[in-house]
């Protein structure tokens, strides 16, 4: 059992570095999340993509 808060992350849909559960957003979700304080794949930085 993980111990703490969960951590999320925003991730692409084919991102073999996405763990745990998925929920997925739509685009403007996807687009104000890490103005929200979501933080983007250091890997395949979604940010870059939907700007």
């Amino acid at each position: 059992m993980r111990a703490g808060p969960l951590l999320a992350s925003l991730h692409l849909g084919d991102c073999d570095f996405n763990e745990g559960e998925e929920q997925r957003l739509d685009a403007h979700e996807a687009a104000v999340a890490p103005a929200d304080g979501l933080a983007a794949c250091v890997v395949r930085r979604p940010d870059a993509v939907l700007r």
